[in-house]
């Protein structure tokens, strides 16, 4: 059923997996450089996710990353929807996007998207989610 929404659709993914805090940045920021690229999307939406990324997984993710916990992301984009979304799942029981980010941070990240929902990932193996969607611009 996902697999023919994304047929229909038009759309293009770009999965990034993390499993370590040693994950290579610069080739994350080059991914997304080079999605955004590949699918005619602006300078501003490249910068716009690259931020977010940036600021939501490197700055409050990582730091509270454990051995056994993964943090994955997943940018969408359709051909036939003016929008882009960055889905981020996160195994990690302590991160409370509600509770954690402070508000600078917050406020980075609201000017950045334009939508926002927060999920936490609750007890042991369970899985807390970000989901932010930009316009095309």
């Amino acid at each position: 059923r996902e697999e023919t929404r994304k047929f229909v659709f038009r759309v293009h993914e770009l999965p990034i997996h993390i499993d370590s805090p040693y994950f290579d940045f610069y080739s994350c920021m080059t991914d997304i450089t080079l999605f955004t690229e590949r699918n005619y999307l602006s300078r501003e939406v490249t910068e716009r996710l690259r931020s977010l990324f940036e600021e939501i997984v490197v700055i409050h993710l990582l730091p509270k990353m454990k051995p056994q916990d993964t943090i994955d992301v997943s940018i969408s984009c359709s051909e036939l929807i003016d929008r882009i979304t960055m889905d981020i799942s996160f195994t990690n029981p302590d991160f409370d996007p509600e509770r954690d980010i402070d508000e600078v941070s917050r406020a980075i990240i609201e000017h950045r998207s334009d939508s926002l929902t927060f999920a936490p990932a609750g007890e042991e193996g369970g899985t807390g989610s970000i989901e932010i969607t930009i316009g095309k611009c």
